[in-house]
């Protein structure tokens, strides 16, 4: 009998994927599960499978059901594209390691300023200098599981997300890449590199990239210039232009591409015009204007853009009706395909909150203090919107 599957609720990730910094089957959920054999005997799991396969949102899974709510796409949308490659008999329910997300640690040059110890080294300072604590007691430099990722068996692998931390930094993790090509399952298996696009690619990795199916390399990018400083502190505009342009200039191998991510807070949604016009000069078909380049990046996924729910204090919740009409004005008069963003203005989830508002001004001032970074200087525009009687 022919296996069908649901594309309203299936998710190819809850029977393939495992997140090993996340412990659970991707990388937008959370748990305890310590490897994929854990994972598949999970009665958690277990009934989340049960409930996708039967075309039931689970609750686990809210992640994906809230920016699909407002037509963004989701994690386990992108998952949809993997499942005929992976599954070419139809086995949408076979429990076997196909997408792993590997952890590679959490050291990091940067503190930018959606992000939190939790995930970067550098916030343990900061925190530590705001709030008098010694924070290894409540966050811990992590680094790559390499005792259970050596054993599991990769010999369904389809693809590998490594990140971070900044993974150029951390480079355990490639001893996974390693094994999996010794085992002789690379020409199969893609890898994707999430990476801050400050550090040049190791050449460990060069040596390994050949080996594989695909390597793409996502680089983060949420300003140009003093935005790109302010959302991305400790990092410096031209250096990060420079080093991305050395890390195109290091691949000689014609498997690789280079992406790039920008990740819409209420710090950068009035720079997307600048952001994505810098990308469409990077990358993509030079015969095409950089409006058309920039289209096609977004049609095919080499430019993803995603609207943050946390930490709230930087969602677009912090911004009035009045305000948010103003940002809708400028996001439907700019040249490219912003309608995710656009469509997040009116969402419930981005209501209006008081005390995210209060909150995001307190960190606007622990940012001046801190890093002598003041948003009027740094980020005009947005200081306009929100306090136009000062400017």
């Amino acid at each position: 009998m022919t296996q069908t599957y649901n594309p309203d609720t299936y998710c190819w990730y809850a029977f393939s994927g495992y997140d090993s910094n996340h412990k659970w089957c991707c990388c937008v959920g959370m748990g305890d599960l310590q490897n994929f054999q854990q994972l598949n005997q999970s009665p958690r799991i277990q009934e989340i499978r049960e409930n996708l396969k039967n075309g039931i949102k689970h609750p686990d899974c809210w992640r994906c059901w809230r920016p699909e709510s407002i037509g963004e796409p989701s994690t386990r949308n992108v998952s949809l594209r993997w499942i005929e490659e992976t599954m070419p008999n139809g086995n949408y329910y076979d429990p076997k390691l196909r997408a792993l997300w590997l952890d590679s640690g959490t050291v990091c040059n940067l503190a930018c300023r959606t992000c939190s110890p939790m995930w970067s080294s550098s916030h343990y300072r900061e925190h530590k200098d705001r709030y008098g604590r010694d924070e290894s007691k409540y966050f811990k430099i992590q680094k790559t599981d390499l005792p259970y990722l050596l054993t599991e068996d990769y010999s369904e692998i389809y693809h590998v997300y490594v990140i971070g931390g900044e993974p150029f930094l951390n480079l355990d993790h490639l001893a996974v890449l390693e094994k999996i090509a010794n085992d002789g399952y690379s020409q199969n298996c893609c890898v994707t590199y999430l990476t801050n696009g400050t550090h040049p690619i190791p050449q460990r990795l060069l040596s390994l990239i050949p080996k594989f199916k695909n390597v793409n390399f996502m680089v983060s990018i949420d300003g140009v210039e003093s935005s790109f400083e302010y959302t991305r502190t400790n990092a410096k505009w031209a250096q990060f232009v420079e080093n991305v342009d050395h890390m195109q200039n290091q691949i000689t191998s014609n498997n690789t591409l280079f992406f790039f991510n920008i990740t819409v807070s209420v710090l950068n949604v009035l720079k997307l015009t600048e952001i994505m016009t810098w990308i469409g000069e990077q990358i993509g078909d030079k015969n095409l204007s950089i409006v058309d380049r920039v289209a096609q990046l977004r049609s095919n996924g080499h430019l993803d853009m995603t609207t943050i729910v946390d930490p709230i204090h930087y969602t677009l919740g912090v911004l009035t009706d009045h305000q948010k009409a103003q940002v809708r004005q400028y996001l439907e008069q700019i040249p490219y395909d912003v309608s995710n963003v656009i469509n997040a203005l009116s969402n419930a989830n981005y209501a209006y909150s008081e005390s995210a508002a209060q909150r995001f001004w307190s960190e606007v001032e622990w940012t001046n203090q801190y890093h002598g970074m003041s948003l009027p200087e740094y980020l005009p525009e947005l200081y306009h919107l929100l306090r136009p009687q000062l400017s």
